[in-house]
């Protein structure tokens, strides 16, 4: 009999969600939502003093608990002493979404604090810092994630190579809900009249403000492709450190009215409805879990050709394109317009494509 519960449930605690509804927080949550909650009493830590962690009234919901322990930076020992308190739950599982390993003290102290927990290390990025403390700390504990982790997952071989470096582990596909994301010509109708954009051609992406994702370059895209067609509308889908930058781009090209910076969207999926084209200029990647919904949505997806992107997301269904950075924004602006729109009444036909490619999120089973 479980000691937590009466029934035989186990007590899960799920670190990595920050309060950026971004693709690694659409994984958990898409993970969560699909598992049985009658056999797992789930957690989510919390590091947001001031803000919600993406998609917590969901969660909450659906039977999750929000757990704290404040962020490290500026509160050394109460950092510590909260999330040894969030061990006294005793989890029968700690599962640790990230991008690096600059920081391994959640299974360090689990190790400590939780040694019957089976402690699960999963990878979501291919790259991280090249220098500086982040770098040094990525490759001294690098040497440790055997005695840290009882499973390693990655999203792709790519992420899996660079963090586990020689330490086997196990690639899971980063399923999406085809239910959620498939074409809907009535949904597409409705947000092309909500969003005032009846007669343009609409591209847009989904992802941070930050360096890795190339937000600058997309603008520079913009300014090219307006020049060719002004009647071309941008949506990009997210926030960050780069917003104040990009704004000044924009304002600087007059691109006021055609690249809409909309922030976070927790239903990126009625956004997607009205998209002829998804651009994804990435530098690196462990797995761009947007590409993939787009593909589902039946949009032509356009990312960079480079070894530090995996194309395991590319499920064959002819709407991928790669081009390199190398080419520049000019040349990008110009392949992107020559690439035909899929016609609305094929859209819906897509989602065939990512569920054979075993992407479907109803067909994968629990990590825990």
């Amino acid at each position: 009999m479980n000691r937590y519960t009466n029934n035989i449930r186990k007590k899960v605690l799920i670190i990595g969600m920050n309060s950026n509804p971004g693709g690694l927080e659409r994984y958990i949550m898409n993970l969560f939502s699909g598992i049985n909650k009658e056999n797992y009493i789930v957690d989510f830590l919390s590091q947001e003093s001031a803000n919600s962690i993406a998609y917590e009234e969901e969660i909450k919901q659906q039977g999750g608990n929000i757990v704290k322990a404040i962020k490290r930076d500026g509160h050394f020992f109460r950092h510590y002493y909260e999330l040894a308190q969030v061990y006294r739950n005793k989890y029968d599982v700690i599962y640790y979404n990230t991008l690096d390993l600059a920081n391994i003290d959640f299974l360090l102290l689990a190790k400590i604090l939780n040694k019957n927990a089976v402690k699960i290390l999963h990878a979501h990025n291919s790259q991280g810092a090249s220098k500086g403390l982040r770098h040094i700390l990525m490759r001294i504990h690098q040497k440790f994630i055997r005695k840290i982790s009882d499973r390693r997952y990655a999203c792709s071989k790519l992420a899996g190579d660079w963090m586990f470096v020689g330490n086997d582990y196990e690639i899971v596909n980063n399923a999406i809900d085809l239910n959620r994301f498939s074409f809907n010509l009535f949904m597409k109708k409705s947000m092309v009249k909500k969003l005032g954009l009846d007669g343009k051609i609409v591209w847009g992406t989904v992802g941070r403000l930050a360096e890795q994702k190339n937000p600058l370059f997309l603008v520079e895209i913009m300014k090219y492709a307006h020049e060719i067609n002004p009647d071309i509308i941008f949506l990009h889908i997210g926030n960050g450190e780069l917003r104040d930058e990009m704004w000044i781009k924009i304002k600087s090209y007059h691109l006021e009215n055609n690249y809409l910076l909309l922030g976070e969207k927790k239903n990126v999926e009625d956004y997607y409805q009205v998209m002829e084209k998804f651009i994804f200029p990435s530098i690196f990647e462990g797995f761009a879990y947007a590409t993939l919904e787009a593909q589902a949505m039946g949009i032509q997806t356009i990312i960079t050709d480079g070894n530090n992107l995996t194309k395991e997301v590319d499920v064959h269904a002819g709407c991928m394109t790669y081009i390199a950075l190398e080419k520049g924004a000019k040349e990008w602006a110009n392949e992107i317009i020559r690439i035909p729109a899929i016609p609305d009444n094929r859209r819906c036909e897509y989602v065939k494509y990512v569920k054979k490619a075993g992407f479907d999120l109803n067909d994968n089973r629990a990590l825990f």
